[in-house]
C-alpha cells in the first residue's frame, strides 16, 4: 500500500472529521474500513486550566450505525503532550506510548497542546466476524476542547466510500 506520489493526498486518503472542533471529544463518527486498509486517528486538544477526563478507548462494529459494538485493540499511542508552540522539532516531536487495557486519557497542562496518534489496520479488527467500522469514544474532556480526526488511507478502488457500510 503506497500513497501515490503523482496525486494530491486527497486523492489518496480520505480526511474525516470525526467531532466537532473545540469540542470535548464526544461523540465522534463511525467510518467504515470495509474498502480501506488503515485509518490514522488524531485526537488534538488545547488545555484553558489542566486538561481533565478524555479516556480514550476504540470501538469495532458490523455498520457506521455501531451494530453489535465492541471494543477494538489499540496497542500503543504516539504522543505529544503539554506542547507550546515552538518552532521546534523537539516541540512538535511524538513518544510512542504503549496502551494498557486499550484505554488512554488525555491529559495536558494549562495552556498547551496535547495530540495523540493512532492508527488500526483492517487486520486488527474482527473481520472475520464482519467487523470492519470503527469509532473512538471518549469521555467527556474537562479544561479545554478537543477534536478528532481520522485518515482513511489504503483504498481498494478509487473513490471508495467509507461513511457508508
Amino acid at each position: 500500500m503506497t500513497i501515490g506520489m503523482n496525486a494530491r493526498l486527497s486523492e489518496s486518503a480520505r480526511f474525516i472529521q470525526a467531532s466537532p472542533p473545540n469540542g470535548d471529544l464526544t461523540g465522534a463518527l463511525w467510518v467504515s474500513l470495509k474498502n480501506y486498509q488503515r485509518v490514522c486517528v488524531i485526537i488534538d486538544a488545547a488545555a484553558v486550566g489542566g486538561l481533565t477526563g478524555g479516556v480514550v478507548t476504540l470501538n469495532q462494529a458490523k455498520t457506521v450505525a455501531g451494530g453489535s459494538a465492541k471494543a477494538a485493540p489499540i496497542a500503543s499511542v504516539q504522543v505529544s503532550n503539554d506542547v507550546t508552540n515552538a518552532q521546534t522539532e523537539a516541540g512538535q516531536a511524538l513518544v510512542d506510548t504503549p496502551v494498557v487495557n486499550n484505554t488512554f486519557t488525555v491529559t495536558g497542562g494549562a495552556g498547551k497542546k496535547a495530540r495523540y496518534i493512532f492508527e488500526i489496520d483492517v487486520g486488527a479488527l474482527d473481520i472475520n466476524n464482519g467487523f470492519d467500522c470503527v469509532r473512538v469514544v471518549s469521555t467527556a474532556l474537562g479544561g479545554g476542547s478537543g477534536s478528532i480526526d481520522y485518515i482513511v488511507y489504503g483504498p481498494r478502488y478509487s473513490g471508495a466510500p467509507c461513511m457508508t457500510d
